[in-house]
């Protein structure tokens, strides 16, 4: 599903562009020399949401350190309160 949405790998900025509405990109950081998934670099999902944030008007960029792929839902519930 993710590559059929990439098509080439990278996120299509102009279509992010013309997001009209508040928006969070949130990813996890997990420990240095971890990955998030074997095989991609460590900083891809860092490089993928810091490329979306840019490109819609507004966004909000946060990161969950210490979390990964599947974050533990109190620490996303305090990003997301403080988002709504």
């Amino acid at each position: 599903y993710d590559a059929a949405c990439l098509g080439d790998g990278y996120p299509p900025t102009a279509r992010l562009a013309a997001i009209a509405r508040p928006t969070l990109v949130v990813t996890g950081r997990v420990a240095p020399g971890e990955s998030h998934t074997p095989g991609l670099p460590p900083d891809f999902f860092d490089r993928a949401a810091d490329a979306i944030a840019a490109s819609i008007p507004g966004a909000e960029r946060r990161v969950l350190a210490g979390q990964g792929h599947v974050a533990d839902p109190q620490v996303l519930a305090r990003v997301l309160a403080r988002f709504f």
